[in-house]
């Protein structure tokens, strides 16, 4: 066979001989190597392109087409090799003994010729249907040839080894078509086409995009497929090179295709420059031509006059291989880089593995130590997220210079990561609950009591605390992505029903009507203890359920937490599931169980109610939350005998009055009268000079009684006031101390700092017995082989890497 001229500079043949070796270990499966994809429609000349580009005829003929794709690995070796197998697609749904059939299909060949019988066995393993004569009559059809697929997402993968043969890896596509057949079904079809675009989507491919001269470049699917994918990935025209084939038979399309060439397509802007091959005719392909005459011939007719309009460096096969050769370096090129460091993740995932099942489990005593040193690494990292300072221990390990391990990265993200970084965000327990803490609190303002009582909302800085926690809960971030915690938390454990608004008036008839029916030994004028009881119950209703969905949520974030340090720190998978099964889930449940309890506890005593609260705050608070009332209600009175000048400066001195005794404690004074008597003196003149000018009588008491206005009726008999003001009262103070409270010592107390001693630890790991140690850590049949196998693939991606480096520089 002759010399092959290289696709690859001779400089780089160890760089894709190694990009080749990775692709072939199985643990390095998810690394994307750089390869070349032929794609084009259906007898556009794929096959004969290839022929011509690695100088060895492919089994094909005039009446057959590709069923499946047909991976060609070309290694340069000093031996003579061809070996076929089949990969099978993980899609394809089989029985166990098609399986099996397929895995055992591989075969080795001494030389080129016998590779088309390989690929008609292979094709029947893969039950594709080769059935070509659309003349058999329906009746001599068997049944099991009409259920056999005949197109297969399953790779025929054809290795060739050989002293001339360039360093490649292409993949020839089966070609696209439109119309249907007996042997060419809609579902075909839909196989090839999704096949084709999903490899020309993947951006680690080099595209060769084949279109014939013999129809018009707008009605081949190719080029629709084509456009399709460059819609959404601009890129593509970075790594595709066009090819124009059968030129000897464009017919009235030559000068078209002769545009194309030149210009390319205004659809399909490509960067490098199109080309235009000779394809052998069938007569050619039938006698077995020799490829060495096949270029002959073809630099014979791009000698005619025909085509001296079309640049030099853009016909025959010799050019394209030069374009193809730059095309395929500059695509493996910009990959290196993320290859490289996929690979020493890769490399740093199995030196985890290799060091961990290295450490020596022969005894119980062994396996204890294990498991201490293990739970050692679980506590510091724990201690550090709940105490929020988030340090990592330094690498006691001493490594090459741009090499790094698990311990060197560390469990927290470093500040460069910046705060895009959602899973680094996990490992930050502290910061986490303590949004969450907030959460919670904004919560219980917002939903917390089940009736708000609605009133005007004045300038006076002292405003209802529920209606303005109610009027800004519409504040959000403009990007919701960028929200912490996450927008999903809130929906799913902040988010309730809002609570029902009342009219003042409308609440203290309520409450009577409350005191008439549960009247007791009190004398009238007085409401009960029930009265309070029950009103604060019904306002305060909703606490469990808010509390009880913070306290979820803090558990999903510590749980999350928690299999994050677990997996950091036991890179065995194995003896991590029997960790979790057997100490970590136990001992989560428990103390769940106990911050339950607390949180119980501080429920059973807002059921109970809690005197300590009314003698500590009512006095103070009362006198405060009625001033607000009063505040509230200047905006909706009228004060229809003042001039609207006069009018406003009356407002502002009695929100001056109120200001003061919100912001001041009164003891045991009345609280109507240290009110109406504060408010007289500061606007007697102003309404008294209204009244003047209204012909009304201005004396005090005339001035009293329009003050009197201020309150609603049920106020003047005090016993509905003080019910409403005490409660509204006692339900402020004691939902800010019951926020205080299951933050403190819920959360804070009862979970967080229980952690670093209580999931996971050395003194666990001490007390437990035996029989608990070895179940988790003694080592089970085959861990021995697979850590031998391990080290293998550790020693071949390290050789691998270090070329790989060598290739950037």
């Amino acid at each position: 066979m002759d010399k092959t001229p290289d696709l690859v500079d001779p400089r780089q043949v160890e760089l894709f001989d190694a990009l080749e070796q990775l692709a072939t270990l199985d643990v390095a499966h998810d690394i994307e190597i750089p390869q070349l994809i032929v794609v084009g429609d259906q007898s556009n000349g794929k096959s004969s392109v290839l022929e011509a580009l690695v100088r060895s005829h492919f089994p094909v003929s005039e009446r057959t087409c590709t069923r499946f794709p047909i991976k060609l690995i070309l290694r340069r070796s000093n031996e003579t090799l061809l070996k076929v197998k089949i990969e099978p697609s993980k899609d394809i749904k089989r029985s166990a003994g098609e399986e099996a059939k397929i895995q055992e299909f591989s075969r080795e060949l001494s030389s080129w010729d016998g590779l088309a019988n390989l690929v008609e066995e292979a094709t029947t393993a893969l039950g594709v249907s080769t059935r070509t004569d659309s003349k058999k009559s329906h009746s001599s059809t068997t049944n099991k040839q009409q259920n056999a697929r005949q197109y297969t997402e399953d790779v025929l993968i054809i290795e060739k080894h050989g002293p001339h043969l360039p360093i490649l890896s292409l993949m020839d596509l089966p070609g696209l078509f439109q119309a249907e057949s007996p042997n060419q079904n809609k579902r075909s079809r839909e196989i090839v086409a999704n096949l084709v675009e999903k490899q020309v989507r993947q951006k680690k491919n080099v595209v060769l995009l084949i279109i014939s001269a013999k129809t018009d470049v707008a009605n081949q699917t190719v080029v629709r497929t084509f456009q399709n994918v460059l819609n959404d990935d601009k890129g593509l025209r970075d790594r595709a090179i066009g090819v124009m084939t059968h030129p000897d038979q464009a017919g009235d399309l030559f000068e078209e295709m002769q545009e194309v060439i030149n210009n390319g397509l205004d659809a399909l802007k490509l960067k490098h420059s199109w080309h235009v091959v000779r394809n052998q005719n069938k007569d050619e392909r039938e006698k077995s031509e020799s490829l060495d005459d096949r270029d002959h011939k073809e630099e014979e007719y791009f000698n005619d006059l025909a085509w001296q309009r079309v640049p030099e460096e853009r016909k025959g096969i010799r050019n394209l291989r030069f374009t193809l050769k730059n095309a395929i370096w500059t695509c493996t090129r910009d990959a290196l880089p993320r290859i490289i460091l996929q690979m020493k993740e890769k490399i740093a995932d199995i030196d985890d593995r290799v060091k961990a099942s290295n450490e020596s489990r022969a005894d119980d005593s062994q396996r204890r130590r294990y498991l201490i040193n293990m739970a050692g690494k679980f506590q510091q990292r724990t201690r550090e997220a709940v105490q929020g300072t988030y340090e990592n221990e330094p690498c006691k390990e001493s490594h090459s210079v741009g090499y790094s391990c698990r311990e060197c990265k560390g469990f927290f993200p470093v500040p460069t990561e910046g705060p895009d970084d959602p899973d680094g965000q996990k490992t930050k327990l502290c910061s986490n609950v303590r949004g969450l803490n907030m959460e919670f609190a904004m919560a219980m303002r917002r939903f917390g009591k089940a009736e708000i009582i609605s009133r005007a909302i004045c300038t006076v800085n002292a405003v209802n605390d529920e209606q303005s926690s109610a009027n800004d809960s519409g504040d959000e971030p403009a990007n919701q992505a960028d929200r912490f915690p996450p927008q999903e938390a809130m929906i799913k454990y902040y988010t309730h029903t809002e609570p029902k608004s009342i009219d003042p008036k409308d609440y203290e008839k309520k409450v009577v009507d409350i005191i008439k029916r549960n009247r007791a030994r009190e004398p009238i004028g007085e409401a009960s203890s029930t009265v309070y009881r029950d009103l604060f119950l019904h306002q305060s209703a909703r606490w469990e359920t808010i509390a009880t969905q913070h306290i979820r949520a803090v558990w999903e974030a510590t749980e999350t937490f928690i299999n994050l340090v677990l997996k950091d720190v036991c890179v065995d998978q194995k003896v991590l599931r029997s960790l979790r099964n057997k100490i970590v889930k136990p001992n989560l449940e428990k103390l769940q169980k106990k911050a339950n309890r607390t949180l119980k506890d501080l429920l059973d005593c807002r059921s109970l109610g809690n005197t300590g609260f009314f003698d500590s705050f009512g006095d103070v608070f009362t006198v405060q939350e009625q001033a607000r009332d009063l505040a509230g209600r200047l905006d909706t009175f009228g004060w229809d005998d003042l001039l609207l000048e006069r009018r406003d400066e009356l407002v502002v001195k009695i929100r001056d009055a109120l200001n003061i005794l919100i912001c001041s404690p009164v003891g045991h004074l009345s609280v109507e009268n240290r009110i109406k008597d504060l408010i007289i003196s500061k606007t007697f003149g102003i309404v008294k000079q209204a009244f003047s000018t209204a012909g009304k009588d201005p004396n005090e008491q005339a001035v009293r009684r329009e003050v009197d206005k201020l309150y609603p009726a049920e106020v003047q008999h005090l016993d509905a006031a003080r019910v409403v003001g005490i409660v509204e009262t006692y339900y402020k103070t004691t939902m800010v101390a019951f926020v205080g409270y299951v933050n403190s010592l819920v959360v804070e107390s009862g979970i967080l700092r229980q952690l670093p001693n209580a999931i996971f630890s050395q003194e666990g790991m001490l007390d437990a017995n035996q029989e608990t140690i070895n179940e988790i850590a003694a080592e089970e049949e085959g861990e021995a082989k697979q850590r031998e196998e391990d080290k293998r693939n550790l020693n071949t991606l390290r050789r691998i890497l270090k070329i790989l480096e060598e290739g950037l520089k």
